[in-house]
């Protein structure tokens, strides 16, 4: 029986081979019999987590848009996981991520870059409203 591309970016991000975890997780996604399953995006919000958030530049360059798409992943985790299995540490992650903008445009400010800092503290509030505002469109409890 062959492994399913979302069992095949688990292995790849467990052996810390994030390039090709992220081209695996990536075709997930466009397959029908993964794409509705809350795993599929929960293991791509954690693969873009990784790549936006490791501090080695070989990592962060695979895509710099990571931790964009490590919360999209996050919250469509939560909108489709009846279940509820990974909703609590969907919002773990979200609230990082927010921290993670957040410091982000300290660090930006500190170098006298206004304009990137201002956008990237207004990216770190957007996602707590946003967490806000999907958690409780789904009635979740923190």
């Amino acid at each position: 029986l062959a492994q399913s591309k979302t069992e095949e970016a688990i292995t790849a991000f467990q052996a810390k081979d994030y390039a090709n975890a992220k081209t695996l997780i990536d075709q997930a996604i466009e397959l029908d019999a993964e794409k509705s399953l809350a795993k599929t995006w929960f293991v791509r919000g954690e693969v873009y987590y990784i790549i936006g958030s490791i501090d080695k530049s070989e990592v962060n360059q695979l895509d710099t848009k990571a931790l964009d798409k490590a919360l999209e992943a996050y919250i469509d985790t939560i909108l489709i996981d009846l279940d509820k299995e990974h909703n609590a540490n969907c919002v773990k992650r979200l609230k990082i991520l927010s921290l993670l903008f957040f410091n982000r445009g300290v660090e930006l400010f500190n170098e006298s870059k206004f304009a990137e800092a201002l956008d990237s503290f207004e990216k770190a509030l957007e996602e707590l409203e946003q967490i806000v505002a999907k958690l409780e469109s789904c009635e979740l409890t923190l």
